[in-house]
């Protein structure tokens, strides 16, 4: 099914595919999510509210991120994050391409993602234009 998801206010929340759930509609497949004041959230696929791949927006309208998202099991509960892909400081430029690593557990088994620290594998762009190469641990061990 398609269709559009309101918050409370009247404002648009969701626009796109979702499926029937228990409470209702749950975004589910193409779609679109929206900030409270109407500027896009997500765009991309949906799984039961979550985004699986696709694009991430700064509340500014700027691209925060275009890629994929963790996959979750059906009992997690806690914030998506960030797999692999772009991700973009607030003013538009490129800040990581590659892939991201979970540092630890909260004390609730959410994750807990700090940037740069989570930049795993990829190329970091510094502000000042340097690029800086992260390579995985593992990997190092193997270079002669």
């Amino acid at each position: 099914m398609r269709g559009k998801l309101f918050y409370e206010t009247g404002q648009l929340k969701y626009e796109g595919e979702y499926k029937m759930g228990a409470s209702g509609a749950i975004p589910n497949g193409r779609g679109i999510s929206y900030y409270p004041d109407g500027q896009r959230h997500f765009d991309g696929i949906f799984n039961d509210w979550s985004i699986d791949i696709g694009v991430e927006y700064y509340p500014n309208g700027q691209i925060k991120f275009e890629g994929i998202f963790n996959k979750r099991p059906r009992a997690y509960i806690g914030p998506r994050y960030y797999a692999s892909g772009v991700l973009y400081r607030d003013d538009g430029s490129k800040w990581f391409i590659g892939t991201f690593n979970v540092l630890k557990r909260g004390p609730i088994e959410s994750p807990v993602v700090k940037f740069p620290d989570c930049f795993y594998d990829g190329i970091e762009y510094t502000e000042n234009g340097q690029l800086i190469f992260h390579v995985p641990s593992d990997f190092i061990n193997y270079v002669y």
